[in-house]
């Protein structure tokens, strides 16, 4: 069958488990499971697993994501390499240090509500559409998010002469995360995401968060992903978003930061089920505390 990646080791395979949706096909199954063709990986034991809890882990489930994860296009096509950095590394932080989000695109600009927060992350060419739907949905109750250089220019890469969303908020600039209310909702400003390690894109000298420092990013090479570690300030970005999400985190956890998350509702069964993945093959995961809200309205086992 197809398969979306053909998984060579346990650990690929184990994040193919965790994090392939597995679409049903009428008069074939599921299509999108993990990769388990051939001796070497057939008769694994996480294949073994695989095919022995297929069906009560691994199908007719939802992802549950408490964050939305803002890529506009106009801000991913003009700038390239300087969005992708602050937004790559806000992506990094939300899965180590496990907040489950969605990513989505200016087409899924109306679905925003479902969500308890809304980030965007070196988003700076954002339509006036988008900061009327931001202000909106902040004044009903949700959290927005934003950092850097975010909405300094319209969808057509026009330098704006006041940031809308730091005029929302009653800010011209900030030092450190600030936190303001808007209506029933609030909205954060993280004024910069601080890479781990040192990279610097082409156009030198910006002064802004996609300044890295150290060996220069070519339009070729991009971000490579061996920078896409933790920034310095992680912890900072994830306090930030963690406390002031409307009604919390749906999962609290002391796994290590190694570890990766996926929560999935199975309604057919009345189960929300938790994936964790270990990328640290060396070191065994010791058991964790977890705190799950409820997802579902029915009666909890």
């Amino acid at each position: 069958g197809f398969t979306y990646h053909e998984a060579e080791t346990p650990l690929e395979l184990a994040v193919s488990m965790a994090f392939n949706y597995q679409k049903p096909v009428l008069g074939y199954g599921h299509l999108g499971g993990p990769g388990i063709e051939g001796p070497e990986r057939a008769f694994t034991a996480e294949a073994e697993f695989f095919r022995e809890y297929n069906d009560r882990y691994f199908t007719e489930t939802e992802n549950v994501a408490d964050v939305a994860v803002v890529r506009t296009w106009p801000s991913m096509a003009y700038s390239i390499s300087a969005t992708q950095v602050p937004m790559l590394l806000m992506e990094q932080v939300l899965i180590q240090h496990k907040v489950p989000f969605d990513i989505i695109f200016d087409r899924q600009m109306d679905t925003i509500d479902r969500y308890k927060a809304v980030v965007l992350a070196g988003q700076e060419s954002l339509s006036g559409e988008w900061v009327d739907r931001l202000a909106g949905y902040a004044r009903n109750g949700g959290t927005v998010v934003f950092t850097g250089n975010t909405a300094d220019y319209n969808q057509y890469r026009r330098r704006r002469s006041k940031n809308p969303l730091l005029a929302l908020a009653g800010i011209s600039a900030a030092s450190a995360v600030t936190v303001k209310p808007l209506g029933k909702g609030k909205l954060v400003y993280i004024p910069g995401i601080v890479p781990g390690m040192a990279a610097r894109q082409a156009r030198r000298g910006t002064g802004d968060e996609t300044d890295l420092g150290g060996p220069e990013l070519s339009r070729k090479t991009g971000f490579p992903a061996d920078l896409w570690v933790l920034p310095k300030n992680h912890l900072e970005i994830y306090q930030a978003i963690a406390r002031n999400l409307r009604g919390g985190l749906s999962v609290a956890t002391q796994a290590p930061l190694t570890t990766v998350m996926e929560v999935l509702n199975r309604k057919t069964s009345n189960e929300t089920i938790l994936h964790f993945v270990n990328f640290d093959e060396k070191r065994p995961v010791v058991p964790f505390a977890v705190r799950l809200r409820k997802q579902m309205d029915r009666k909890v086992g």
